[in-house]
């Protein structure tokens, strides 16, 4: 028996694009050479010993999402491992970060090798730019994306309004208060994450750094969610 599909019972109107969350949504990239992943590797490498009785270290085959794709890897030698549990870490880390005041719906993982990311920029981007001149080789870039169940106006206390619960343009560096928003960049500024066994990092860095126009390895912008 078909369905009646007569243009009389279509009660909410006629098919449409939207968003149909609890409100409109907002689009943020982050951009970062510090080593994130979504891996799926979240049990510390000394658990694997003590819970599956090893003595020595055996593969290991977990299923990562690479670029978009289910994947699974096999890990040979426990330092591949450790590098994988690190690039979950940060992940989690950046997640959490992010979710302080607003909160994702969809997170898309991307990684890019670039050569000379000093010079790769975001458009609508924070006070930070571009990478900092350290990183004039070849890296890892990877792009953490962001989309919140909320967007829209964002009030403040003194009665002004900003776009969107982070900001991300401006200079307003080190003045976030209820008064004139909060910088996404400065919520990650100086936040401690570990970097790999061959360093991602220059300089021994082992901290989100957004300001120092040497150092600088997270870079961020609002917009298409792509």
């Amino acid at each position: 028996m078909a369905y009646n599909v007569g243009i009389n019972d279509q009660v909410n109107g006629g098919g449409h694009a939207g968003e149909f969350l609890t409100g409109n949504m907002d689009f943020y990239t982050i951009a970062t050479i510090v080593p994130v992943a979504q891996t799926n590797v979240t049990t510390p490498v000394n658990f694997l010993y003590t819970q599956q009785g090893y003595s020595t270290w055996q593969p290991v085959t977990v299923t990562a999402i690479v670029n978009g794709v289910p994947t699974p890897v096999t890990y040979s030698n426990q330092s591949d491992y450790q590098d994988a549990l690190i690039k979950q870490q940060n992940l989690d880390l950046l997640t959490r970060l992010f979710a302080q005041r607003a909160n994702p719906v969809a997170i898309s993982v991307t990684a890019v090798s670039t050569s000379g990311p000093a010079s790769l920029g975001l458009s609508n981007y924070s006070y930070s730019g571009n990478f900092g001149s350290a990183y004039s080789g070849t890296s890892t870039v990877n792009y953490v994306r962001f989309a919140t169940e909320k967007s829209g106006t964002e009030y403040l206390t003194n009665g002004a309004t900003v776009g969107g619960l982070w900001l991300v343009s401006g200079t307003t560096a080190g003045a976030d208060t209820n008064d004139v928003g909060y910088q996404l960049l400065d919520a990650l500024q100086g936040v401690t994450i570990q970097d790999l066994a061959s360093p991602a990092l220059q300089n021994s860095y082992t901290t989100f750094e957004t300001l120092n126009s040497t150092n600088r390895n997270t870079i961020a912008s609002k917009g298409l969610f792509l």
